[in-house]
């Protein structure tokens, strides 16, 4: 799994699904970046392997504007849900960011996924 937020980059190791109908978290990578570059933005993909298939998920987004002292942004990018044998699978990629100071920002980006009846 590769996640990228502004200028950060992390690889993440073999991760495991727990079936869960709630959102729950599923790996993230976060980093700082000056605040003249811009609004929050990050991108990342995952191979997952579940209930015997396995599949790719990607994401992306930017918020519309930069984040401000008191004045945090995020975004939700559009949801994928993903068939592994019969098992439905809902992923869903968020960003957020909020300023450290007021020139730095500190944004993340995360995927999150629920198992759907």
């Amino acid at each position: 799994m590769n996640l990228s937020v502004a200028n950060a980059y992390g690889t993440v190791g073999r991760l495991t699904l727990v079936e869960s109908a709630n959102w729950t978290y599923l790996a993230g990578q976060s980093s700082d970046w000056s605040s003249s570059w811009g609004p929050v933005r990050g991108n990342g993909s995952l191979e997952i392997t579940y209930n015997g298939a396995t599949a790719t998920v990607a994401g992306g987004g930017s918020s519309s504007n930069t984040a401000r002292p008191g004045s945090p942004t995020s975004f939700t990018a559009s949801n994928q849900t993903v068939n592994f044998n019969g098992k439905r699978v809902e992923f869903e990629f968020r960003g957020s960011a909020s300023t450290d100071s007021g020139s730095v920002i500190r944004g993340n980006v995360a995927f999150y996924y629920r198992v759907l009846p």
